[in-house]
């Protein structure tokens, strides 16, 4: 049986340090020589600390320990207090009142006619933040279906489904039925239907163990999930849970399409990062898992999982986790990409705008967001992108409370409001620019 060995593999990365979550910030001990960024093996692993490296001060100072940058004099690159690096997360607030229904609405069932469109997350665990995180998802996903932020017309039914192992599931799911309220009211004819399920991995851990868990706590889920989903959901559009949908998802889809999106794909992500070409973003410098000038981040990613299940995507992988034992950094995104080395022509672009993130590189000012996601806890961490993610909680709240009608503007961002968005635009990495039309045309930059 293979899987006894992927099991190995798993405990291998996880002893390698490479299961973020867990992994301790490393110090030199007797030189007051510590590191105050984690993921340091990994940093260090892809040439951060090199001289070839054109940001080494800035990893040789963060990983200090790691890079062996401060060993023999500590003076010279004095460690950052641990305490003001990451700012502690605000204390999680009371539960909002709720609203009644504003006048007008009515329960809202599935129209007929229209296609559907399949939507995902996971989330395992209990953790305020994570949890809280996903309400926020999901909130933003029921303002951006709303006549009055949509589009694109006719629009679709969406369901949603959410992947869940115990913990999260006995928290998530008492809060989601007012979500789901929410959703399934409808104030106006050309509102969007969403449904939304769960589904409990726990299937997916009797199956894989340990290696689902590979990077994080259920970080292989979304490329097993096939194995799970009913027969007739073909395509989906997942998500992290910490993302948040800023304007209407079909504008995404329809670029997607023009970017190559067809029948033939397996996986369509954005660029890890967009300029400067080929040294950027968190693969530059390692070959092995980049796929590309600048390699994919999994932040959004189009599935189609009929594909995922004729071309047999589950036995690929578990000969990959095998071979690449012990290098495996971030999960499914470092799969996703090893997959695209092999298999260039199943794999399309998502243009930077569906998964836009501080590090990104992505020219807004041409191409403004869809989806923010606010990795490395930017929304708790980055007063900018909390300012933004605590005015979509208030949006929500006018939604609840008040009807659409009352919402500013003609999308989530637009109603976000100008000096907030100038004040998030402010905090990404430049220089900026777009990911090309076609996926084929990173390989000439590989």
């Amino acid at each position: 049986m293979i899987w006894p060995v992927i099991l190995a593999a798993a405990a291998i990365a996880q002893l390698h340090g490479f299961k973020l979550k867990d992994k301790l910030k490393a110090s030199t001990p007797g030189t007051g020589c510590v590191d105050t960024e984690t993921h340091c093996a990994t940093h260090k692993f892809n040439g951060a600390c090199t001289d070839q490296n054109p940001q080494h001060d800035h990893w040789r100072t963060v990983c200090a320990a790691t890079c062996g940058s401060c060993q023999n004099n500590p003076a010279a690159a004095p460690p950052l207090p641990l305490a003001a690096a990451v700012p502690a997360p605000p204390a999680a607030p009371a539960p909002p009142t709720l609203c009644s229904a504003p006048a007008g609405s009515s329960p809202m069932v599935a129209k007929t006619g229209i296609p559907d469109r399949h939507l995902g997350f996971t989330i395992c665990g209990n953790a305020w933040k994570y949890t809280h995180q996903a309400e926020r998802f999901v909130k933003s996903l029921v303002l951006s279906l709303t006549a009055k932020y949509t589009k694109v017309k006719p629009g679709h039914n969406y369901h949603l489904w959410i992947f869940v192992d115990d913990a999260a599931e006995a928290v998530l799911k008492p809060a989601f039925i007012q979500l789901q309220h929410v959703a399934s009211r409808s104030d106006d004819a050309n509102n969007q239907f969403l449904n939304i399920s769960f589904l409990n991995v726990r299937p997916l851990d009797a199956k894989y163990g340990d290696t689902l868990n590979l990077f994080a706590r259920c970080g292989l889920v979304p490329m097993v999930m096939h194995e799970m989903l009913p027969s007739n959901v073909m395509e989906m559009q997942y998500f992290g849970a910490d993302q948040i949908i800023v304007d209407d998802l079909e504008l995404g889809w329809t670029e997607a399409k023009q970017m190559g999106w067809d029948g033939s794909k397996l996986f369509g992500l954005a660029e890890e990062c967009v300029v400067p070409e080929g040294t950027c973003g968190w693969y530059y410098g390692t070959p092995r898992f980049k796929f590309g000038r600048n390699g994919l981040n999994s932040g959004s990613t189009l599935y189609s999982l009929h594909n995922m299940r004729q071309q047999g995507l589950t036995q690929w992988l578990a000969q990959a986790v095998v071979k690449h034992k012990g290098f495996i950094a971030l999960g499914d995104q470092d799969l996703m990409n090893l997959y695209g080395q092999e298999h260039p022509d199943r794999v399309s672009l998502l243009q930077c705008n569906f998964d836009l993130r501080g590090d990104s590189g992505c020219d807004v000012t041409k191409k403004p967001p869809i989806v923010l996601h606010g990795n490395r806890n930017s929304f708790t961490n980055n007063p900018d992108w909390r300012a933004v993610a605590e005015k979509v909680d208030a949006l929500y709240q006018v939604l609840e409370c008040k009807g659409q009608q009352e919402l500013p503007g003609t999308s989530i961002w637009d109603g976000v409001g100008q000096g907030l968005r100038d004040g998030l635009y402010r905090t990404l990495a430049k220089p900026w620019g777009l990911s090309p039309s076609s996926a084929a045309d990173l390989l000439i930059h590989k």
